[in-house]
């Protein structure tokens, strides 16, 4: 068994739409459909789902799931000093502006299971508590525990050596130093502190290590207009993705390079991204790389030549075979331009990623999304993937249990009395096998639909 760094469950309160705590979890039910997609961790007598499909109405609350997972994550990482300058909190109550919004994670990393999370009042740039717990056995073990009372003026972490391996007396008095700082430094979390430390530094304390590892390199976010963030492309596994193309019905069958200028090549890339490429490209010099960027309305290439200068390619693609019908990825459709943004997915399937994907079918057509969700669903059951797929969607076409488990169909749905967003599954159901799950789903059984009113027009003098 390889390593596995999965997410198990993740809440939040007062956050945007969501008033009250909401848990959505990566457990299985009591299912027994596909069980071969399970990840079972036999250590910990643990099974995890490695993919969910969250449905629910327009302003139901999907995007909002979406901004906790990234909004919690750069917290977390970054602290609140940079965190825009607006408000966060569940707004339809007055009373929750100076109510602090909970994020909590519970995460595997390794072979343990980690519950971490915070409080923050995020208008004020606060953070008011903050913990650290293995779960074990149904038992939580305190590693940390950070809270700031505005009352008393006062601020404290407790910490438990052992579990953070401290062992050497200058340890303890570096993360009782660092512990001192933090506490005059309420917007920024212990995590991000820590994580401003030399690498050295950072990995004597391995749990936080690990959680932040996780964190910035394993949850992954992509919003509807973001192509798949994951490592950069070689040109060579990009041309294995053209039988995806293919398989996917684009109408493209092949592929070709056209040499551009560097200045040209670069328009609308950010310059982290194009000095990663680079800097990439220089420590391989001997491998013959040639790395795919993926932008907006554009995709290059970008190689190194025998003189160690970064040469740069537009890549075309054809169409049915004719020869003169040569497309730029500008000139593809949305729907193509988004299964190419997206395809960089199936690269990381071997790798430790929680991939939550907002609108994935934005663009698509229902048959397209269907065969996407099932071409993740059959590479992610072979051994050593552990990678986690989470999407948002309005394709009820995803809703047969020939398909998908009943534990991998979630719901939010906005609450019509207090306007708040619930998240529950379908397990909640418990359907049968052989229940029209997107039929019943449509007439309203299982909520998280739009209900629509008449609207107040004057029909005696409407137009004839």
């Amino acid at each position: 068994m390889g390593v596995m760094d999965m997410l198990v469950r993740f809440t939040v309160e007062n956050f945007l739409s969501f008033n009250n705590e909401q848990e959505f979890s990566m457990i299985p039910g009591r299912a027994t459909s596909h069980d071969e997609r399970l990840e079972q961790n036999d250590k910990l007598d643990v099974s995890l789902l490695k993919f969910c499909a969250l449905y629910g109405a327009n302003a139901s609350g999907k995007s909002n799931l979406v901004k906790a997972f990234d909004m919690s994550r750069n917290i977390i990482l970054y602290g609140l000093d940079d965190s825009p300058d607006k408000e966060w909190h569940f707004k339809l109550d007055h009373k929750k502006k100076n109510v602090a919004t909970r994020f909590e994670y519970e995460v595997q990393l390794k072979d343990k299971v980690y519950a971490y999370g915070l409080e923050v009042i995020v208008h004020d740039k606060r953070v008011t508590k903050e913990w650290l717990y293995e779960i074990n056995d149904d038992k939580q073990i305190p590693i940390f525990l950070r809270s700031i009372s505005d009352e008393v003026n006062d601020a404290y972490i407790d910490y438990n050596e052992e579990f953070l391996k401290l062992t050497k007396e200058k340890e303890i008095e570096e993360f009782e130093f660092l512990i001192r700082r933090v506490n005059d430094l309420e917007m920024e979390t212990l995590v991000s502190e820590i994580s401003r430390g030399k690498s050295d530094f950072i990995k004597k304390f391995k749990v936080i290590y690990d959680l932040k590892v996780w964190l910035e390199k394993e949850l992954i976010i992509v919003h509807p207009n973001e192509a798949y963030p994951g490592p950069p492309i070689l040109f060579n596994e990009f041309e294995y993705m053209l039988e995806l193309l293919k398989k996917f019905d684009t109408g493209i069958t092949n592929i070709k390079l056209e040499e551009k200028s560097e200045k040209k090549a670069l328009e609308g890339y950010s310059k982290s991204l194009i000095n990663r490429v680079k800097s990439q490209l220089k420590r391989n010099v001997d491998q013959d790389e040639k790395i795919v960027i993926v932008g907006s309305d554009s995709l290059e290439i970008a190689s190194i030549d025998d003189k160690g200068d970064v040469k740069f390619y537009e890549i075309m693609f054809n169409h049915h075979n004719i020869e003169t019908a040569w497309f730029s990825f500008g000139e593809e459709s949305d729907g193509t331009k988004r299964i190419i943004q997206l395809i960089g997915l199936f690269n990381d399937l071997d790798k430790n990623k929680t991939i939550i994907m907002d609108e994935l079918d934005r663009s698509w057509h229902p048959k397209l999304t269907v065969e996407f969700v099932k071409e993740f669903l059959e590479r992610s059951k072979y051994k050593g993937s552990y990678c986690q797929l989470i999407i948002t969607t309005h394709e009820s076409a995803l809703m047969d249990l020939d398909i998908l488990r009943r534990d991998e169909i979630w719901f939010v749905e906005r609450n019509r009395e207090t306007g708040s967003s619930e998240l529950f599954s379908l397990e909640d159901f418990k359907p049968h096998r052989s229940t029209r799950i997107e039929k019943n789903y449509l007439f309203g059984r299982y909520g998280a639909i739009p209900v629509f009113t008449q609207c107040g027009y004057d029909k005696e003098n409407k137009h004839e």
